[in-house]
């Protein structure tokens, strides 16, 4: 991660993006998958692709808008741009509104 970049974060804000995202995993998910969170400033796609390289990653998930037409052209999708430069295999899920249920 660039240090050097204009967007970077001060340290009291950062520690609460960690907690935010801490409390973000489900408690009966812990015991199940191995996570870590992170938080990096910069332009998202290329912090998310340096770090799964970085982290020899193994599945990046990720949320899209499914964003269309002019709406996707002025805005872009960071998404798309995971997907295509990802080291790893990229699990992208549109509708947020939808929680995981365990089967």
């Amino acid at each position: 991660m660039d240090k050097s970049t204009p967007f970077d974060l001060d340290e009291g804000l950062r520690d609460r993006a960690l907690d935010a995202l801490d409390e973000f995993v489900y408690e009966d998910l812990r015991n199940k998958i191995t996570f870590k969170c992170e938080v990096a400033s910069g332009k998202p796609f290329v912090e998310i692709i340096n770090y799964a390289k970085k982290e020899n990653i193994d599945l990046i998930v990720t949320a899209t808008h499914g964003l269309t037409g002019l709406e996707y052209m002025v805005i872009g999708s960071t998404t798309e741009r995971v997907v295509r430069r990802a080291p790893c295999p990229v699990l992208s899920i549109k509708d947020p509104e939808h929680e995981f249920v365990e089967l």
